[in-house]
C-alpha cells in the first residue's frame, strides 16, 4: 500500500470515528492511522506465516 493509500484509508477511518464518537479529528486521525498500520502489519504477518513450510508436530523431529 502506498503512503497516499494509507493516508486516504486513515482519513476514512477518522471520519467514521468522528461521526460515531464525537471526538476531535486530530485524535480520530491518530486512531485511524494506528488502525490502518495494524491492519497492514497483520496482513503481512499472516502472509509470512502462511508461506512457511509445514513443520513436524513433535519437537524431537525438528532437531531440538
Amino acid at each position: 500500500m502506498t503512503m497516499t493509500e494509507v493516508m486516504k484509508a486513515a482519513h476514512a477511518e477518522a471520519r467514521a470515528i468522528v461521526a460515531a464518537n464525537r471526538i476531535n479529528y486530530r485524535e480520530a486521525m491518530k486512531y485511524g492511522l494506528r488502525r490502518v498500520y495494524n491492519d497492514l502489519l497483520q496482513a503481512r504477518n499472516v502472509a509470512i506465516i502462511a508461506a512457511q513450510a509445514e513443520t513436524p508436530k513433535f519437537m524431537w523431529l525438528r532437531g531440538w
